[in-house]
């Protein structure tokens, strides 16, 4: 009787180490599918942190042409008031710059403007601006 008592011993046995096995495995597993959420996580984050400085660069580029734009503007109202000096109406003669009789004639005429910068990503809020 020997062997049949020896035979659920060695079923039991087996099956113990069959589940030890399988935790160990379900333990690997579990490591595994961590690793693989921080990857994941990781990659999420890489990719909206992309998308975040992606956005950033285009408002920032879309302001330096807007400024840009505003220079250029305020450059050629400036050149158009030094080029238009105050003409008498019987001075019928073109302008000359060899004397420097035109910029003598002409006053200095200083205009004045405010340009108003602002961040993208900051709310607009009139309370906080700062005119310069």
């Amino acid at each position: 009787m020997s062997s049949s008592e020896n035979k659920p011993e060695k079923s039991a046995s087996n099956t113990l180490m069959s589940l030890d096995q399988l935790s160990d495995t379900i333990e690997v597993m579990t490591g595994v599918v961590n690793r693989l959420k921080r990857h994941l996580h990781q990659q999420m984050s890489l990719q909206h942190d992309s998308a975040v400085t992606r956005d950033l660069k285009q408002a920032l580029l879309s302001n330096e042409r807007e400024l840009q734009e505003l220079q250029q503007l305020a450059r050629a109202q400036r050149l158009s008031i030094e080029a238009s000096p105050a003409r008498h109406p019987n001075d019928n003669a073109p302008e000359s710059d060899t004397d420097g009789i035109a910029e003598q004639q002409a006053p200095a005429v200083e205009r004045q403007f405010i340009i108003e910068i602002s961040r993208f990503d900051e709310p607009d809020d009139p309370s906080e601006r700062v005119l310069h």
